[in-house]
């Protein structure tokens, strides 16, 4: 039998053909304990109503509730890793949550946790939110993402937009005491009915990680495109190090021998090494040139052709740009993707989601945007720009920062970055206008800069 946990608001046992096999709630202080939650009778809430889904197309199936969300299905994302926690001592392989979150702020400590579980061998089924935009942890590599539709299906624009890959009936007649009632459409209702055919895989292989999962769901050949945002253990074939900025993960060092048991991930930076390291039962990053097809079923893989291909199948876009652009020349010799990810934390901080891009293929290690240089050709600025154009829209981006090596006509603001005379100096133009130079003592004054641009940019009176 094939166990479930449905981490939602609880669960009415009363409306079940089979009560669930454990009641657990996550506490004040992040504690478990037994969920004494009562309902009245016919009381049917939105963990029940998923229950209630996934009994009706997956009978078989042993369900477990993991109460961390209020009956208003609001909840504190700290309670999340306790729950799966919880799981994963009681060998509950397959999740499902019918939440997430939408907010940028909360992306990095939902992905750590995720992947955590995830790269132990446990299935997240996640709904992605209902207001249509990039949703935490639907999105995610590691989660099997859902949206409603009319029918099962592959959504192509989901899926390489923002990492949701299915859609799925939402509007299910579930039956309490003597009534019928149809649920509205909904993306968290949607999830139970994948969680069902999901169950019904496991039940043949109980081994299957989520991509062998996927790899079944998913038609023959299908190109699925992934981006590196799996990993929590990283092996590097060679030295890779392009930044002192710190990886998004945890680089693990020496052997591959002395490190195989510790990693989930191998980086890649040429076809001579995935000879090597290819057929080890690992996630792999390329970062090579060579175009190498991985059809291994049961890992991730991503190489910058991936990212070509989902940059050219973007939609057209519904209008042009509309959040400000910030073009970065930054000098070669100095250490460009430690300037973005400072300048992008420096929006971070005061509450702006910067939408970050490099050039460098490397730039996926620091959970930075990749743009291969080949796409920002004049002959493709039509298809970038639908890209980008979608890309922060289903982000809720508040501005682009893009680093370039020339100045580009057009755009909001132009910054210079350059080294003279082992000196560093910003200039930072504004539609075309010089409106600050500075000259740089330390790095530290990277916050200088940030909120010289940041005066330009919400001064009305430049506009």
């Amino acid at each position: 039998m094939v166990e479930v946990a449905l981490i939602d608001n609880g669960v009415n046992n009363g409306l079940l053909m089979r009560p669930v096999k454990d009641k657990v709630t996550v506490g004040a202080f992040n504690q478990i304990e037994p969920d004494n939650l009562c309902f009245n009778e016919q009381q049917s809430i939105h963990g029940t109503n998923c229950a209630m889904i996934i009994e009706k197309y997956n009978p078989k199936v042993v369900l477990h509730s993991i109460r961390i969300l209020a009956d208003n299905g609001k909840g504190i994302i700290d309670k999340l890793q306790p729950a799966l926690e919880y799981c994963y001592q009681n060998g509950i392989w397959l999740v499902n949550l019918s939440f997430g979150t939408t907010h940028f702020m909360d992306k990095t400590v939902i992905r750590h946790v995720i992947n955590h579980y995830a790269n132990r061998g446990m299935v997240i089924v996640a709904a992605t939110a209902n207001s249509g935009y990039r949703t935490y942890p639907a999105s995610f590599s590691n989660v099997i993402g859902v949206a409603s539709g009319l029918e099962y299906a592959i959504d192509m624009n989901l899926n390489w937009q923002i990492g949701v890959e299915f859609v799925a009936p939402s509007e299910h007649e579930i039956s309490i005491g003597n009534y019928i009632f149809t649920l509205g459409k909904s993306n968290s209702y949607a999830a139970p009915y994948i969680m069902a055919k999901v169950g019904s895989i496991l039940a043949e292989n109980t081994d299957y990680n989520v991509c062998q999962i996927k790899s079944r769901m998913f038609p023959e050949n299908y190109i699925h495109p992934v981006y590196p945002d799996w990993i929590e253990n990283a092996w590097f074939s060679s030295a890779c190090k392009v930044s002192r900025a710190s990886y998004y993960f945890t680089q693990k060092k020496g052997t591959y021998e002395s490190c195989h048991a510790q990693i989930d991930t191998i980086v890649l930076q040429n076809r001579a090494e995935y000879n090597l390291y290819g057929n080890y039962n690992k996630h792999i990053v390329y970062l090579g040139e060579e175009l190498i097809e991985d059809r291994a079923a049961n890992r991730h893989f991503w190489c910058k052709a991936q990212r070509e291909i989902q940059i050219a199948n973007s939609k057209k876009r519904e209008a042009d740009i509309d959040i400000p652009v910030i073009i970065f020349r930054i000098d070669k010799s100095l250490d460009d993707l430690f300037w973005l990810i400072q300048l992008r934390e420096c929006f971070r901080n005061d509450g702006y989601n910067a939408y970050t891009i490099s050039h460098r293929t490397e730039s996926v290690l620091y959970d930075l945007e990749y743009i291969p240089v080949e796409v920002c050709n004049a002959d493709k600025k039509e298809i970038l720009h639908d890209f980008l154009y979608w890309q922060t829209y289903y982000n809720q981006s508040d501005i682009i920062i893009f680093e370039s090596e020339s100045e580009q006509k057009g755009t909001d603001m132009f910054v210079d970055i350059s080294l003279v005379d082992g000196q560093v100096s910003a200039d930072i133009y504004y539609y075309g206008h010089i409106r600050v130079k500075m000259i740089f003592t330390r790095t530290e004054n990277i916050n200088t800069l940030y909120h010289h641009m940041v005066e330009l940019l919400t001064d009305e009176s430049n506009e």
